[in-house]
């Protein structure tokens, strides 16, 4: 969780927003908490977002299907703000960490963890399926772990079964990685789709290693023989050939031999202090805010700062009278895609382990498709395309050893960027891949000028309809090299930290 700015809200309906979880495509996401003490994971719409024309549409669909699905294993919606200026709603904030985070922090869940996860989330899979909704984006992030048990998050992309706008041939919607065939095909999507991303999910939750699909569950050491058969049921290739979710609750649930006390020791224990933290948040936050000010402080009009989208925020009334609040504790609540990330969907931040655990800078993991342009690769690859067009005209019109290198690097960077686009590679690979593109366009724009003053008056027609080509193409590697001022110090900081 990330201290409040500026540009943060500091009351949202009748609640107080304590720090920032996390930012995806079309909003922020805060723990908030109301004048009752309860705690919400609050997601607040940029006001861009809310101003594009059916998006408020989609949005009161969203939170609709959240109510609609609210139950056992679920996040349940509490409050709402659909019709506001930026509309906002809040769900129950679990101080708890996504599967996805908890397998990464402390590897593989035992045995009996297991089973207790397939029951739970096969009950809720068949709760969801009872209400005709796919969930299309089941996955380890978008699992979260509680003492109670499992809660699937992120209904940002479920659909009624018979919404043919959504299921219609060539939409291809989730994440690639737990997608089941027919889902990646862009073919029609039923609730045997769920089972797919469920099989996949159990198989990470028992291994740690994110499976590919079409691939076996094999003998991994220690993996419950009982287990790894329910695993290659889920992953049949023919979907009327996977179990039902009620079928695969009802296996599960007979070899659940966990009580109240289910989760790993080491994962109960860090839930049970954040849960402790989070009671003293608030007060922790009005402490250090006041700060030097001391009794003296007071509340600065509305107006006076900007705040997010007109929303009202605490200022400074002179210089060093406020000093901003530090970060709160970490928060290993509610979802992060991402890609993400943030969920691609509508991007519920993840955990990004805790600090006892943390990776250590520099090792950043798998690439998550993390807020901003440097968390979407295909940004990248249409900056490449001018890119390459210059390059091979000049290759073709003024051979050299550079023109050569520059020829070589575009398909290596291409072949990269699509493999971050489909969730196989990691944060090392988006880090070669903005330096590596950054460093292309210096160097495209440097030859582009070159060939230009460098022309002799005798050449050929080729070469002066390459140099008049150029000369429209080299405002795209021009401005390119202005950007590489921001994407190489950005990429190198993420990587640094592990958001990518």
């Amino acid at each position: 969780m990330e201290a409040l700015d500026t540009q943060d809200p500091r009351t949202v309906g009748t609640y107080r927003v304590l720090g920032r979880i996390g930012e995806g495509g079309m909003g922020r996401v805060y723990l908030a908490r109301n004048a009752g003490g309860r705690s919400v994971a609050l997601k607040f719409i940029h006001s861009d977002m809310a101003a594009v024309p059916g998006f408020r549409q989609r949005f009161r669909r969203e939170v609709e299907v959240v109510r609609r699905v609210a139950g056992a294993g679920t996040v349940p919606v509490v409050d709402a703000g659909v019709d506001e200026q930026h509309p906002w709603y809040a769900a129950e904030y679990v101080p708890g960490p996504s599967l996805q985070a908890a397998v990464d922090a402390f590897g593989p869940l035992p045995t009996d963890a297991l089973w207790r996860l397939a029951a739970d989330l096969a009950e809720t899979l068949r709760h969801v399926h009872g209400h005709s909704l796919v969930h299309r984006d089941l996955k380890p992030s978008n699992v979260l772990l509680s003492t109670g048990g499992p809660r699937l998050i992120d209904f940002g992309i479920v659909h009624a079964a018979l919404d043919t706008m959504l299921t219609q041939s060539g939409a291809r919607i989730g994440t690639p990685a737990y997608m089941s065939p027919e889902q990646a095909y862009g073919e029609a999507v039923t609730v045997a789709s769920d089972v797919y991303s469920y099989g996949l999910t159990l198989a990470f939750a028992a291994t740690g290693v994110q499976p590919r699909r079409g691939s076996v569950v094999g003998d991994h050491p220690g993996l419950d023989t009982e287990f790894a058969a329910v695993i290659r049921s889920c992953l049949k290739e023919d979907p009327a050939e996977r179990p039902d979710a009620a079928r695969l609750a009802e296996w599960a649930r007979a070899k659940d031999t966990t009580r109240d006390t289910w989760l790993p020791s080491a994962i109960a224990s860090m839930i049970a202090r954040t849960s402790e933290q989070l009671l003293n948040l608030e007060a922790d936050l009005d402490a250090r805010a006041a700060g030097p000010a001391g009794p003296g402080y007071t509340e600065p009009d509305a107006g006076a700062a900007g705040g997010f989208h007109g929303a009202p925020t605490r200022g400074a009334t002179t210089a060093g009278a406020y000093a901003p609040p530090p970060p709160p504790p970490p928060s290993y609540g509610y979802g992060a895609s991402s890609s993400g990330g943030p969920s691609a969907s509508y991007g519920y931040p993840q955990y990004p382990g805790p600090s006892y655990a943390a990776r250590p800078p520099g090792r950043a993991g798998a690439f998550d498709g993390g807020g901003g342009l440097l968390g979407r690769p295909v940004f990248g690859i249409l900056w490449l395309l001018p890119m390459a067009l210059c390059t091979y005209l000049l290759l073709f019109a003024d051979p050299s050893f550079f023109g050569v290198v520059r020829g070589v690097a575009i398909p290596a960077l291409l072949v990269l960027g699509i493999r971050l686009m489909t969730g196989r590679g990691d944060a090392g690979s988006a880090l070669g891949f903005w330096v590596g593109l950054s460093a292309l366009t210096v160097q495209t724009w440097w030859a582009v000028s070159q060939f230009d003053t460098a022309l002799d008056p005798r050449a050929t027609g080729f070469q002066k309809l390459v140099d008049g080509l150029n000369d429209l193409l080299i405002v795209f590697p021009a401005l390119g090299s202005l950007v590489c001022i921001y994407v190489v110090p950005a990429a190198i900081g993420r990587f640094r930290t592990g958001k990518f």
